[in-house]
């Protein structure tokens, strides 16, 4: 870029700042004379996309959020519905399904980062605590539910929401439910990537 009597304009970038030093040559005289002006500009990167998996259900959009229809899980589980009103959320039809088993696990594939994590629940089933009690762990440890009682927090049909955050490092964000008494579940699960994360892939082609 040139202006009259400049001679460049170098733009220096750090991070998600930028650093403009102007070097200039008057036309007349003081030849090789120097000037800086320093301009910080913040940038403010669009995050990648949030991933919200309708656990045991159906695709769902609710007034433009979306939530995928059931995704990632491996096998040794079912899926059971009921069209109860939810009580707590506006979103009664993430909590309507759910996704259950003595031992299953989600492996969903995320560019490695750190992620906001909610896992969405609602006893749809049973209707006294200590009928269902389960531990969850979230990639490797970094985030648990231990000896969960869904109904111990919250009546029958009624929503609840436990938050995490983890950091992914192998391209894929592993969530494992194991029972205690009868079986674990999950209704939705939610992945929102930190802000001003910096992320890259470490999947293979």
């Amino acid at each position: 870029m040139r202006y009259p009597g400049w001679r460049t304009i170098e733009f220096k970038a750090n991070n998600r700042y930028c650093s403009i030093t102007d070097y200039y040559r008057r036309k007349y005289g003081n030849q090789g004379n120097t000037a800086t002006d320093q301009v910080s500009v913040f940038v403010n990167p669009t995050p990648p996309n949030a991933i919200r998996i309708n656990a045991g259900g159906s695709a769902q959009n609710f007034n433009g959020v979306l939530w995928s229809a059931d995704n990632f899980f491996g096998t040794g589980s079912n899926v059971y519905s009921a069209n109860t009103p939810i009580s707590g959320t506006v979103i009664d039809a993430v909590y309507q399904s759910e996704r259950w088993g003595s031992s299953f696990t989600y492996n969903i594939p995320v560019p490695n980062g750190t992620y906001s994590v909610n896992l969405h629940f609602a006893e749809i089933f049973w209707d006294l605590p200590g009928q269902r009690v389960f531990n969850v762990n979230l990639e490797n440890g970094q985030g648990a539910l231990t000896n969960f009682d869904i109904l111990a927090s919250t009546p029958k049909n009624s929503a609840l929401i436990r938050n995490f955050t983890v950091t992914v490092t192998d391209g894929n964000l592993t969530l494992a439910f194991t029972s205690l008494v009868n079986n674990a579940k999950v209704s939705g699960i939610e992945i929102i990537p930190a802000p001003n994360e910096s992320r890259s892939s470490n999947r293979g082609t």
